[in-house]
């Protein structure tokens, strides 16, 4: 049997690579990256049977495998290894992903990989494969304090930039601090063609936009009267933006 280990925290990785050699003699091989892009291409090379995936990690989340396969090509079992505890959780219980989590209970790990070979046995892996996909579909995972919440791109009116953290204003009025740059959502979110960087500091959800205003220097005026700026220098791209939305 053959695993793959995705985990952007070398020691986590390390721990999981000797639990697994320990506890399981039919491993034959281990292979291990240190971020989603690297895991992908050993995924292509190696064909695992089991492929253990760290969620929040720099550039991309683990979620966002599926973004580099279709259903066709995904014949292994994915294993979530998550530190919260509550959110992520309750979502991967309703989909019946499977996930472990940090710190590793070895029991857990045990009936984890368990599931996975008698999944792998009864050709269940593209049943796993849509139940993640109605899981992540639409939705971007955002660390909070306590745990993991999944958000609604919809529910989403804009970002802004504030130091190493980035606030998020959302439908209902409220506002979610996360403390993660405005670039890490700007790449989470780069395949979705409604949200727009209309400044260094506001990536926007064109959803919300209620007004293009080129007067005083520019600026969008959101559905909820927030002016937020647009550099001239993408003036002509935000009304090709639009022009290609709608």
């Amino acid at each position: 049997m053959k695993v793959i280990v995705i985990d952007d925290e070398k020691n986590a990785l390390i721990l999981l690579e000797a639990l697994l050699k320990e506890l399981f003699p039919e491993i034959t091989h281990i292979y291990t990256a240190l971020d989603l892009k690297e895991g992908v291409e050993l995924i292509h090379k190696h064909a695992p049977d089991i492929v253990f995936l760290d969620i929040e990690m720099p550039n991309y989340s683990g979620l966002q495998i599926l973004d580099f396969f279709d259903s066709k090509q995904v014949n292994f079992n994915i294993i979530f290894v998550t530190a919260y505890n509550q959110y992520a959780v309750e979502a991967f219980k309703l989909s019946a992903v499977d996930y472990i989590l940090k710190p590793i209970n070895i029991n857990h790990l045990k009936a984890a990989v368990q599931r996975s070979k008698e999944r792998k046995a009864q050709k269940e892996v593209g049943q796993q494969l849509e139940k993640l996909k109605k899981l992540t579909i639409n939705r971007l995972p955002i660390e909070v304090p306590n745990g993991m919440i999944f958000l609604s791109y919809d529910e989403i009116q804009y970002l802004e930039a504030d130091g190493s953290y980035t606030k998020i204003y959302v439908k209902d009025g409220n506002v979610k601090v996360i403390s993660k740059t405005l670039k890490f959502f700007v790449d989470q979110l780069s395949n979705n063609d409604f949200f727009f960087k209309s400044h260094r500091s506001y990536l926007v959800n064109i959803k919300y936009v209620k007004e293009f205003v080129k007067n005083d220097g520019g600026y969008l005026l959101m559905k909820n009267d927030t002016r937020i700026p647009l550099v001239k220098a993408n003036f002509d791209a935000f009304s090709d933006c639009v022009k290609e939305l709608f």
